[in-house]
């Protein structure tokens, strides 16, 4: 289906996204080396800062509401997201705009908060990822961040 061949030449700066799960993930590519095989989603983006706004919007509850009409139904709930995440309408990265700025200082903060939590004795990629949510949401950045999308997205 030409998708390892479409990721060439790799861009230098990408997001990717869970396939299915019970809550997206996504995460910032910085990597020309790297190749996204068939479990992750990917996008090419221009910059780190456009990264981090589209990471923003994909790792936040509201957009995880937005999307579950969309999702087929499993044994455990909504599972797969797919291409459904473009069905809400995301507004284009401006770095001129103030509410995408804050949503890039937001994941900068979000950022150094989670590469302070401890993972080292950790066993399973859910449970680091369940312990760095815990931070940030006692951190106030998750709300922070849910806050800001839902104002961008009712605004678009």
């Amino acid at each position: 289906m030409r998708q390892l061949t479409a990721q060439f030449p790799i861009a230098p700066w990408r997001v990717v996204y869970t396939a299915s799960g019970n809550t997206l993930a996504a995460a910032i590519i910085n990597d020309h080396l790297g190749i996204v095989e068939y479990k992750l989603y990917w996008a090419a983006v221009k910059s780190k800062e456009e990264a981090q706004y589209l990471t923003a919007i994909l790792n936040t509850p509201i957009l995880d509401r937005l999307v579950k009409p969309y999702q087929s139904t499993g044994a455990f709930g909504p599972r797969d997201f797919d291409k459904y995440l473009w069905a809400v309408r995301i507004p284009r990265f401006q770095p001129d705009s103030p509410k995408h700025r804050r949503l890039v200082d937001l994941v900068v903060e979000a950022e150094d908060v989670a590469q302070q939590v401890p993972l080292g004795e950790v066993r399973s990629f859910q449970i680091a990822r369940g312990n760095i949510r815990k931070v940030l949401m006692a951190a106030g950045i998750s709300s922070a961040l849910d806050t800001a999308v839902n104002a961008l997205l009712e605004s678009s």
